[in-house]
């Protein structure tokens, strides 16, 4: 006769309702739960760890499912099999999903653009959250790049433009981003701080400054005139009729003032005016220009 010999499938059903998990602010939801056995024998049910229906779930009846609570949730899954006798048989597991919140509850958490003279500093950010750890990128100028609150100092050195820092906050699974841009003026001027004799220019000095910057400029004392401006205003032809003035340009970006000074003296009443003597002839004098003529 013929034998026929057959080998029985076991499949393990247990709850696994997952790892703990978070929920950051700005997600639509987590997913809970895991994948689900492969028979159509075992069924899934949500509840709330109190034994209430199960809220803030996209399905109750599902193995994985996607949890958005506002607060820290125990969801508890049961786990039912339909043995072959018609007999039941069921387990439990719990998953805890908690709301992670970025810093202090703001996701513009590394604060508003700044705008500095150059030669001062600003702290950048907008809160202190101590229950994250930060990353700023890049960290150029920057005091310490994995503070909450970096201060920027870039000295004197000229920074070209605007420079632009991401920040990334990191809670539990969580990461949160943010931009922040600072813009340094750069209020130099040729000669500034001296005292030349004049009339001379006055122009843009130690690197430029951002698209759309306004200059203008004034006399802080003394009885001299702006002659003439050009370049937008960015240089000017300083003129001092007697004694000595002090002129002053102002930088304007994107409503912050910066100023540099710088004295004009009228030439013999100050310091001695810059010239150079240039030899264009090597020729003694008298100068013969031709016969019978001499200069």
């Amino acid at each position: 006769g013929c034998t026929d010999m057959d080998q029985p499938v076991v499949v393990p059903a247990i709850a696994d309702a997952g790892a703990d998990k978070s929920i950051c602010q700005g997600s639509s939801g987590v997913q809970i739960g895991t994948t689900p056995v492969a028979t159509p024998n075992v069924t899934y049910s949500w509840s709330l760890a109190n034994g209430t229906p199960a809220t803030a779930l996209s399905g109750t009846n599902c193995a994985q499912p996607t949890a958005s609570p506002a607060i820290a949730t125990s969801y508890v899954l049961t786990m039912t099999v339909n043995r072959k006798n018609n007999s039941t048989c069921s387990s439990t597991d719990t998953v805890i999903v908690t709301p992670v919140t970025a810093p202090n509850g703001t996701l513009a958490f590394a604060g508003t653009d700044k705008t500095i003279c150059r030669g001062t500093t600003t702290v950048l950010g907008g809160t202190n959250d101590p229950t994250f750890t930060y990353n700023w990128a890049p960290g150029q100028y920057l005091s310490n790049s994995i503070v909450s609150n970096p201060t920027f100092n870039p000295g004197t050195i000229p920074v070209n433009c605007s420079k632009v820092y991401q920040a990334t906050a990191t809670k539990n699974g969580c990461s949160f981003t943010d931009d922040v841009k600072v813009t340094v003026v750069n209020s130099g001027i040729t000669y500034e701080g001296e005292n030349k004799c004049g009339p001379l220019w006055i122009g843009q000095a130690g690197g430029s400054n951002c698209v759309g910057a306004t200059y203008s400029w004034s006399v802080v004392n003394g009885t001299g005139t702006i002659l003439q401006t050009a370049n937008d205003s960015a240089s000017a032809y300083l003129f001092t009729p007697s004694g000595t003035t002090t002129f002053r340009r102002t930088t304007t970006v994107n409503g912050i003032a910066c100023s540099a000074d710088v004295q004009v003296s009228a030439c013999g009443t100050g310091p001695v005016c810059d010239f150079n003597i240039v030899t264009l002839s090597s020729q003694k004098c008298p100068k013969v220009f031709g016969p019978g003529g001499s200069f």
